[in-house]
């Protein structure tokens, strides 16, 4: 009798820790809530707005790559919450790890709808927000390409055509997770920035910006990690600072891929810093010095 009532509560114990799966799908359908949530805050807030399109991307993208994409719709909320003279809280970052669960990008997005409700009640919005919807078959692009969407929609709440400050901002984490990198494969910081483009644009900072990520892609063939097609988000036409802000983003959620790797699971990128007053050519000169750091590793 005494070892049936131990197997009893071992089984108990057994399903209460047991970690429920979520599915992109799940993710997906929160992102639509998120997206329902939004349309309500622009109806109040400017209600003729003209949105921009985001078109959509095909390429391979993966949990790590969602987790950043929601890290950057905090920030966009950041930014309208600023602009409304409202107090704002810093995104958090998370331990490197080769890849993220689906769970916890589906926490990322909880903390994003929780934000936007607190926007609702401090300014009394009204309207109502069904349920999740019941989605199936989606994949983390689909979440990623929804959230893009939800992007675009906080940076024209915002009126903010973001000029290159917030790029800076990143380039300063990436930068800081590279000196990480370095301290602990003893490698020497003797890199020299290179000299100031005056006449630096956009497409100049989205170029070096792949450079980097190109140098990033080397550690990762180094430390025999996949390779993701980045190509996608190249640009042949206009180039705004957001596409910057993207791909600096991406590459970061492809260095913690290296960080793992190393073994550095508990060195956290730090927060943005708020920067003002960034030019092209303050951007180009970073990333350009970024790239020379990262020459330096020559082995993992």
């Amino acid at each position: 009798m005494r070892k049936v009532i131990f197997l009893i509560l071992l089984l108990c114990t057994t399903a209460l820790h047991a970690e429920v799966k979520i599915t992109p799908s799940e993710v997906y359908a929160q992102a639509i809530l998120i997206e329902r949530e939004t349309e309500l805050v622009t109806r109040f807030f400017k209600p003729t707005l003209q949105l921009h399109h985001w078109e959509s991307v095909k390429t391979d993208i993966r949990p790590r790559h969602v987790w950043q994409k929601a890290y950057m719709v905090q920030m966009k909320i950041v930014a309208f919450q600023q602009a409304q003279g409202m107090i704002a809280f810093t995104p958090i970052s998370i331990e490197p790890r080769h890849d993220y669960d689906p769970r916890l990008n589906l926490a990322q997005n909880q903390r994003i709808l929780t934000e936007i409700r607190f926007i609702r009640k401090l300014f009394s919005i009204p309207g109502e927000v069904s349920i999740a919807p019941k989605v199936e078959g989606k994949q983390p692009l689909d979440v990623y390409n929804k959230l893009c969407e939800i992007e675009t929609r906080w940076d024209d709440l915002a009126g903010i055509t973001i000029d290159s400050s917030p790029p800076f901002a990143q380039v300063l984490r990436l930068n800081e997770d590279i000196n990480t990198l370095m301290r602990s494969l003893n490698i020497l910081d003797n890199a020299i920035p290179p000299a100031e483009r005056l006449k630096a644009k956009m497409a100049d900072s989205l170029a070096d910006a792949f450079l980097v990520l190109e140098q990033v892609q080397r550690l990762q063939r180094m430390a025999g990690l996949e390779i993701i097609d980045f190509s996608p988000f190249r640009r042949a036409e206009e180039v705004t600072a957001n596409h910057v802000f993207n791909l600096i983003c991406l590459t970061l959620a492809e260095l913690q891929q290296v960080k793992a790797q190393l073994g550095l699971i508990h060195a956290i990128t730090p927060p943005a810093t708020y920067q003002e007053h960034k030019t092209s050519s303050d951007v180009v000169q970073f990333l350009g010095y970024v790239a020379n750091k990262l020459l330096l590793i020559q082995h993992l």
